[in-house]
Order: C-alpha cells, then structure tokens, then sequence
C-alpha cells in the first residue's frame, strides 16, 4: 500500500505504544523475539529503557521510504504476542535486504559473471568430488548412454530386482534368483554372489589380464577400475567393458524370467566380446581397436 505517511505517523505514534507494551506482556516470557536470545521477561524487566527503541523500529517499519518513491505500511498495527513475534523475525530477515524498483534477476555466484552455465556448475562438482553414494558413479564416454544409464541405476540400487518389486508389495511368482534358483534375488547376489555371475566375471577377468575379480557386492564391480594399476586410459577401458557385462547379465537375467531362454555364462561372455568391440571401437577411435589386438586384449 502507498501512502502519504504523515496522517499515519501521527495515528501511530498516538496509539501504538500501548498497543506495543500489551501485546510484549501478552508473549510467552521465555519465548524470543530475535537471534539474539533476550527472551520477553528480559524485555518486560528493562521495558523503560527498551520502549522508545521498540516503538521506533516498528514506526521505520511502517512507514519506510524505498527510494523515496514508496512509502510501505501495513492496514494496521500488530494487536497480539505472535504477531510482534513474527513481525520481529521478518525485520530480522528484512536488515540486509536492499528493496528497489528495478526487476529481479538470479544471480549465480558460483560464477564471477553472475550468470549460470553447465560448465561453471560441473566446475562447482568438480570441486567438491568426494567417493561417496552421491557422487560414486563416473560416466563412460566410450559406451552407449543407456548402458551408463543402467550402471547409474545399478550404483543407485535403483534396478527392479525382486526384492525390490515385492518391498513395493509388487505381486511377483518367486523372489528366488532366476540362475541359480537358490536365494532371493539382490543386486549384491545376482551381480557378485550368484554362481552364475562368478562364472561371468571369471571368464572375463581372463580376457582383460587382469587379476580375478572377487566381489562382495555390485558397488565392487562398478568401482573395481579404480583399483587397478593401469592407465587412465587403461581404466576407463576396463570401466566400460565392466558396465558391458553387467548389462549383459542384466539381459540374460530378463531373458530367463521373461522369455524362458536359458543362458550359458561362456554365452554371456561371447555377446560382452562383439558387443564391445563394436561400442567402443567407434568411440574410443585413439586406442587403435581391431579384431586381433580385441581378442587378446592387447590394449593396456
């Protein structure tokens, strides 16, 4: 509301400060009204020496000047303690506060321009990298985005293995692991604990070179570049060629329970070899790949 300001001084200066000291009176005395922790019995006690100050910050409030064009106040002045209280809280936040009559805008200050872009935000990321859940997963450039996809969902535990489906009281024939058909189907036990998946990575740690990979969950099978002594280049190979299997048995698994086509592990394994030579190949083109330098894997 926009006013003249002087009839409305004078009314507020005739009646609020009764108005004021009822309303202080009317808190709860252990209640306060700002950060600074001076609780209303504090108040009620030095309320001599406190009202002038009270009255004049709830008269700069009223009437406040914004540029010397608006004048702010409100239809009336506050009658009750919870409205003191509040209205104190809000010039709490309002001290800093600068008001004008231009338009707002965002301002990103993670940016000495003040504008947001994706590369300042990865900048900010990238700053605060850290090896937990949230920032765990690393994408893969040389595979298809659905397959980082999927490896996203796997990391976020976030795939719809049967334990999951019936913790979401999802009607399912059995929770049992479609390979084995011995315990109930986790991520942790299809990915790293079925014999099937053993057999898998086995075939597959012998193709890389490298040493056996023993898992005890699927996080160890996501993350388990990261403890190689190779390149980076080297590790990122092994990062997408990992996610590749996983997504191969991830297909194999659904195969099973929804086509009833049964699958080998030495089966896995010959889909994860073309697959990936294919993928990476035509995304990796530095590594130099070809037929026979992929089938012994001479590459790191």
């Amino acid at each position: 509301m926009v006013h003249s300001g002087s009839n409305r001084l004078a009314s507020f200066a005739r009646r609020v400060p009764l108005e004021i000291k009822a309303a202080v009176w009317d808190c709860d005395g252990d209640r306060a009204p700002g950060p600074d922790g001076f609780n209303f019995t504090f108040i009620r006690h030095f309320w001599s020496i406190l009202e002038k100050d009270f009255v004049e910050v709830l008269k700069q409030f009223h009437l406040t000047a914004v540029e010397d064009v608006l004048q702010w106040s409100w239809s009336r002045e506050p009658d009750s303690g919870q409205e003191v209280t509040e209205l104190t809280s809000c010039l709490n936040l309002m001290y800093r506060c600068k008001l004008g009559l231009n338009t707002d805008v965002w301002l990103w200050e993670a940016d000495s321009s003040k504008r947001f872009s994706v590369k300042s935000a990865r900048r900010l990321i990238g700053g605060h990298s850290d090896t937990s859940d949230r920032l765990g997963f690393v994408w893969n450039k040389w595979i298809p985005l659905k397959v980082n996809i999927f490896g996203w969902s796997l990391f976020l535990n976030r795939l719809p293995s049967k334990d999951a489906l019936a913790a979401r009281n999802i009607h399912i024939d059995s929770q049992l692991c479609p390979f084995c058909d011995e315990v109930t189907e986790t991520l942790d036990h299809l990915f790293s604990a079925c014999r099937f998946a053993n057999e898998v990575w086995a075939g597959v740690s012998s193709w890389l070179k490298i040493p056996p990979i023993f898992a005890f969950g699927y996080k160890d099978i996501l993350l388990f570049h990261c403890s190689l002594r190779t390149s980076k280049r080297g590790s990122k190979l092994i990062q997408a060629i990992l996610l590749i299997s996983c997504w191969m048995l991830w297909k194999a698994r659904n195969k099973l329970i929804f086509e009833k086509s049964n699958s080998s592990a030495n089966g896995v394994i010959g889909e994860i070899k073309p697959v990936g030579f294919l993928w990476i190949k035509h995304r990796a083109k530095s590594l130099g790949i070809n037929e026979m330098n992929w089938s012994r894997f001479d590459l790191l």
